[in-house]
Formats: structure tokens, sequence, C-alpha cells
């Protein structure tokens, strides 16, 4: 049986980044639309190719697909090139001086429009427990950057280089550890000779010494 006069194919056309799967579409078949990459769908993505070559619906349209600002609190900073998938958007994140980061750097805006990944976190950076031996001691309440430690020496000995040392952003004690002296007078005999004889004499002769401990 013929198609009646009212049985006419639908003619379709779209411009970019909107798609159409098929043009002509034959009469009571679907038209079908889509966006191209980094775009999405407005509106059905199907109208009905009805009588005399008209189709149903609305046609639907293309939007960019943007990803969500994103923020970064205390030490931690993003910097965002640009916010669409179309660009290539990427995020980086970085750390305060004295802090390591903790997870993935970067994150890119995806085709659903999330950031790939997760936000990574910044770490205070840790420098190694301090010990010493005695006649030296140490006093480090903290190991995290920036903080101090304090050294000093038992009742008796001498403190010989610097008093302090700090934890450093590379997870190194700036400086290196002090030395405890030692200080004592001894009493000496002392030989002297005179030509062929020996005159033996004594004689309190103090005497400077330090013991490096």
């Amino acid at each position: 049986m013929p198609p009646s006069s009212a049985e006419h194919p639908c003619f379709i056309t779209v411009f970019p980044p909107l798609q159409v799967a098929q043009t002509p579409v034959e009469w009571n078949n679907y038209a079908v639309y889509s966006c191209d990459a980094g775009y999405r769908l407005v509106g059905s993505s199907m109208r009905l190719c009805k009588e005399y070559g008209t189709l149903d619906g609305i046609e639907p349209t293309c939007e960019l697909i943007y990803c969500p600002a994103l923020s970064a609190t205390g030490p931690l900073s993003v910097t965002v090139s640009d916010l669409t998938y179309l660009s290539n958007a990427s995020a980086t994140y970085t750390c305060a001086t004295g802090y390591s980061l903790s997870g993935s750097s970067t994150r890119s805006c995806q085709a659903d429009g999330l950031w790939s990944g997760s936000e990574p976190a910044c770490t205070i950076v840790t420098c190694p427990a301090l010990s010493t031996k005695s006649p030296l001691a140490v006093s480090a309440p903290a190991i995290t950057y920036s903080s101090n430690a304090t050294y000093y020496c038992d009742t008796g000995f001498s403190l010989s280089g610097s008093q302090s040392r700090t934890c450093q952003a590379d997870g190194t004690w700036s400086g290196s550890p002090p030395t405890c002296m030692f200080f004592a007078f001894v009493w000496l005999r002392i030989m002297d000779l005179f030509e062929k004889n020996v005159l033996l004499t004594n004689a309190i002769v103090f005497v400077y010494f330090s013991l490096s401990l």
C-alpha cells in the first residue's frame, strides 16, 4: 500500500556541536541527537518524525561541560587552568613550605563534569628523633617543621657548638650536634736540667686542657 500524502520523511539540519544520527528520518521513526565531545545534551535525545515531515517536541541544544570550581584551605593551595572539559582543564595542588603532599598533585576535568581523583592533603614535615650520650643531653618537645631542639651538658662540662638546632623543610635538623668539654687543672713535677747537674724541683704549674666528650 503506498504511503499517504502525509507520510513524508523528515529532513533535519543541525549545526555543531549538535549532531543527528541520520537525515532524512523516515516517517514514524525517531531522529536521534547527540553532542560533540566536551558538550552535554540539554533536552530530549529523540524526536518522532510525524506527518508532513515534521518532528515532535523541541530540538535539543548542547552546552559546554564545566567542572565545579575548586578551593583549598590551610597549607594546601590549588591552581586551576580552566573549568571546561573541552579545554582539557587541569588542577594542580601544592603545599606550603614545611609540608609534604599526600596524594596526586594533579586532577583533570572529566566528560561527566567531575574532577578526577580526590583532593590531596598536606602533612607537616617531621624530622628524626634526636638522641645523645651523657654528658650531652637534648630537649626536643616537638620534631616537626620549624621546631627547635636545645642541647645542654651535665654539671662540670661546657657546651662547645650551637646550643639549638631547627627542624628544616627537607626533614633534616640544621647544623650538627654540639659537644661537651671537660676542663681541669693538674699538678706537675718538672725536672730541670742544668749543665750536668740534675736539679729536681717541685712546682705548681697550671696546665689548661680540655677533653671533648
